[in-house]
């Protein structure tokens, strides 16, 4: 795994990509079967940075789905 971490000014241009429509999930494909079943899956905690969550919660607003515990 690599060892680099965007600094604040990639993530924000990142997230400026995303918001102009530069950067859109258009191409990608829904696979149901990669996605496990409540019971088959685990519930975990993972430390975020506020702006990345805060980016996060506006994809799912957009999306029309929701992000628990956040």
């Amino acid at each position: 795994m690599s060892e680099h971490r965007p600094t604040d000014a990639e993530l924000a241009e990142e997230a400026r990509r995303w918001v102009s429509g530069e950067l859109s999930p258009a191409g990608w494909q829904d696979v149901p079967e990669a996605v496990p079943r409540a019971k088959d899956s685990v519930a975990i905690s993972i430390r975020l940075p506020r702006q990345m969550v805060s980016i996060l919660k506006e994809f799912a607003r957009l999306q029309g789905s929701g992000i628990k515990c956040l």
